[in-house]
């Protein structure tokens, strides 16, 4: 199993994906698993012992390399392991996944006026539509969001369960 948290920066994504790991680590999920965190950041500092860390570094700009990332991750990463994504976006190529998301610009701006319009949540919503069939569920924070997504999305419900 490989828990794919390199996006994962900032604070607040940082708090849920150490209390998300720390708690599968105690229940004895991980202990064949290889986490992929970010070099920087909050995740820098190892949290968990005796689970195979493997830092993801990052050579161009976040946005550059992430979507070369979610584009190319047959070729970056263990394509025939299942993964837990933490970032919001499926992993192309990869077909055995659960993505867990958080992201609530990920809902179309049609649905609701508070999501982004900018060019980077365009793109955000773009790969993961066209990366949504190589995940075997996705994994919403809200129901607002499982709720707000069905509308452009209409074949999404096969894969959500909220949480």
């Amino acid at each position: 199993m490989i828990i794919h948290a390199t996006n994962s920066s900032g604070i607040g994504a940082s708090h849920v994906i150490t209390s998300f790991i720390k708690a599968a680590n105690k229940m004895k999920l991980l202990k064949d698993a290889t986490l992929y965190l970010p070099f920087y950041g909050p995740l820098k500092k190892d949290f968990v012992k005796d689970v195979k860390t493997i830092r993801y570094k990052r050579f161009l700009p976040n946005s550059v390399s992430r979507v070369i990332e979610c584009l190319l991750a047959k070729y970056i990463f263990p394509k025939d392991e299942f993964f837990i994504v933490l970032g919001d976006i499926p992993l192309r190529g990869i077909n055995s996944q659960v993505v867990l998301v958080h992201q609530p610009h990920l809902v179309y701006p049609s649905i609701n006026n508070n999501s982004s319009k900018k060019l980077k949540y365009k793109l955000i919503r773009f790969l993961f539509k066209i990366n949504l069939k190589y995940a075997k569920k996705i994994i919403v924070q809200t129901e607002w969001i499982f709720r707000s997504k069905l509308t452009p999305l209409p074949g999404l419900k096969k894969y959500v369960i909220t949480y």
